[in-house]
């Protein structure tokens, strides 16, 4: 398996019982956004 997929490969695979994700977002510092607060909501 790849360790990147498409959302058509995701779709197809959300119930597998073996499926992790991994949120990997990443925020740029200089637009002061809170990224603990954004997670929350």
């Amino acid at each position: 398996m790849e360790s990147l997929v498409t959302t058509d490969w995701l779709a197809r695979h959300l119930g597998a019982a073996d499926l992790r994700l991994v949120d990997a977002t990443l925020l740029d510092p200089a637009l002061g956004r809170d990224a603990r607060a954004e997670y929350v909501a």
